[in-house]
């Protein structure tokens, strides 16, 4: 059951709710989207932020994808957050936008080929001249 992602901050789930996951391949690059269904909502407590903000209030909550199920400790006041590389959101507009801003900067790449080609060929003329 998904709620209403507009509204929902981690703090406010529920067991047998929905979150959204995105991160990336370590091998190819690509983007890998997945649904998680909370199994378990913690305690909120303090935890490092990685930041100079020092500490942020952190929920635990026990989530199971498609491949597994795994703790992970997400801001308690906010609809979005990163975990050991892993980005998850209750909202699927954050999901969609991230993923078509990946998606442009792959078309800026692919568009601008000839660009590239050009600029391999001009540094091999100017090794060929050194060596």
């Amino acid at each position: 059951m998904i709620m209403d992602e507009r509204t929902l901050i981690f703090q406010k789930l529920q067991k047998g709710e929905v979150i959204f996951t995105l991160e990336k391949d370590r091998r190819s690059g690509y983007p890998i989207f997945d649904t998680a269904k909370i199994v378990k909502v913690g305690e909120s407590k303090p935890m490092a932020s990685g930041t100079k903000d020092g500490f942020v209030n952190s929920i635990e909550l026990v989530i199971q994808d498609s491949i597994s199920q795994i703790t992970i400790y997400l801001p308690t006041n906010v609809n979005e957050g990163i975990y050991n590389g892993t980005y998850y959101t209750t909202n699927l507009d954050n999901i969609i936008n991230e993923v078509s801003m990946q998606k442009q900067n792959a078309l800026n790449i692919l568009n601008n080929k000839a660009k590239f080609e050009a600029v391999v060929s001009e540094c091999d003329n100017i090794l060929g001249l050194i060596n």
